[in-house]
Protein backbone atom coordinates (compact mmCIF):
# COMPACT_ATOMS: atom_id res chain seq x y z
CA UNK A 1 0.00 0.00 0.00
CA UNK A 2 1.55 3.29 -1.07
CA UNK A 3 -0.01 5.27 1.78
CA UNK A 4 1.58 2.91 4.33
CA UNK A 5 5.01 3.41 2.76
CA UNK A 6 4.57 7.19 2.73
CA UNK A 7 3.45 7.22 6.38
CA UNK A 8 6.39 5.07 7.44
CA UNK A 9 8.76 7.45 5.63
CA UNK A 10 7.17 10.39 7.46
CA UNK A 11 7.50 8.63 10.81
CA UNK A 12 11.15 7.84 10.13
CA UNK A 13 11.79 11.56 9.59
CA UNK A 14 10.01 12.34 12.87
CA UNK A 15 12.06 9.65 14.59
CA UNK A 16 15.29 11.18 13.29
CA UNK A 17 14.22 14.66 14.40
CA UNK A 18 13.33 13.42 17.90
CA UNK A 19 16.70 11.68 18.18
CA UNK A 20 18.47 14.87 17.10
CA UNK A 21 16.46 16.89 19.64
CA UNK A 22 17.48 14.47 22.38
CA UNK A 23 21.12 14.69 21.35
CA UNK A 24 21.02 18.50 21.35
CA UNK A 25 19.19 18.61 24.70
CA UNK A 26 21.83 16.32 26.20
CA UNK A 27 24.65 18.53 24.92
CA UNK A 28 22.88 21.67 26.21
CA UNK A 29 21.94 20.05 29.52
CA UNK A 30 18.21 20.66 28.98
CA UNK A 31 16.53 17.69 30.68
CA UNK A 32 12.92 18.76 30.05
CA UNK A 33 13.51 18.98 26.29
CA UNK A 34 15.34 15.66 26.42
CA UNK A 35 12.50 13.98 28.28
CA UNK A 36 9.90 15.26 25.81
CA UNK A 37 12.03 14.19 22.84
CA UNK A 38 12.48 10.76 24.43
CA UNK A 39 8.71 10.38 24.88
CA UNK A 40 8.18 11.39 21.25
CA UNK A 41 10.86 8.97 20.09
CA UNK A 42 9.32 6.07 21.99
CA UNK A 43 5.84 6.82 20.64
CA UNK A 44 7.07 7.12 17.06
CA UNK A 45 9.08 3.88 17.31
CA UNK A 46 6.03 2.06 18.68
CA UNK A 47 3.89 3.40 15.83
CA UNK A 48 6.49 2.40 13.22
CA UNK A 49 6.58 -1.13 14.66
CA UNK A 50 2.79 -1.31 14.74
CA UNK A 51 2.36 -0.17 11.13
CA UNK A 52 5.19 -2.40 9.92
CA UNK A 53 3.74 -5.45 11.67
CA UNK A 54 0.15 -4.89 10.56
CA UNK A 55 0.94 -3.50 7.12
CA UNK A 56 -1.81 -0.92 7.47
CA UNK A 57 -2.45 2.46 9.08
Amino acid sequence: MPEVKVRLQQLVLIEQAAQQAMDIADRCNEPIIGIRADECLQTVRERIAEISKQGRL
